[in-house]
């Protein structure tokens, strides 16, 4: 879990202001949360 990058909730939710609702921001975020579930079973 060393090299994983931490996600940056504060700014996250000021882009989120800027755009309202921004499909492919919505899908690369699903995206990102699902690879560290999936890196975190697999470092298990």
């Amino acid at each position: 879990m060393e090299g994983k990058p931490k996600f940056n909730y504060e700014s996250a939710e000021s882009t989120e202001k800027e755009n309202k609702t921004d499909p492919q921001e919505v899908i690369s975020k699903i995206l990102q949360v699902l690879l560290g579930i999936i890196m975190a079973v697999l470092h298990m």
